[in-house]
């Protein structure tokens, strides 16, 4: 998840101009940890869940979602594949859980709603990024 600042949207457009690995390099090369469980088998989406999944730690970086890969409802779209997966668990930050799948669907949405009271995270929406309110400018790397 990324936070609705000019960081969490330049994360978001690495990864829209280039592949996904360039864009790691390019936030690793930017002071980002990165973690990665890369997928090189082109576009086999079952390769998907014999991998770790990345991650990011660093400026931009809201929180964590801990999935479980759906494959049989995973959409090809041609130059990608839209990955339709199962919440597990939440992270806030890096080091924080919140045990979902111990709270109910009702104390989830008041977590939810909660969270993005404080930090409403990165939407991009008519070729902007923005939170509910207002556009977001990315703020490039050096």
């Amino acid at each position: 998840m990324l936070k609705a600042d000019g960081h969490g949207a330049a994360i978001a457009q690495a990864f829209i101009s280039g592949s996904h690995e360039d864009a790691f390099a390019k936030l690793a090369g930017g002071g980002y940890w990165v973690g990665l469980g890369i997928n090189t088998s082109g576009h086999d989406p079952s390769a998907f869940l014999q991998i770790p999944p990345p991650l990011l730690r660093g400026r931009g970086i809201r929180g964590y979602l801990l999935c479980r890969a759906l494959p049989e409802k995973f959409v090809d779209v041609g130059d990608h594949v839209v990955i339709i997966a199962e919440v597990l668990d939440v992270f806030p930050s890096f080091t924080e859980k919140l045990n979902w799948n111990h709270l109910s669907p009702e104390q989830q949405d008041r977590c939810l709603r909660e969270i993005a009271k404080h930090d409403p995270g990165l939407v991009y929406c008519e070729r902007k990024y923005t939170t509910i309110s207002e556009p977001i400018e990315p703020t490039y790397f050096q």
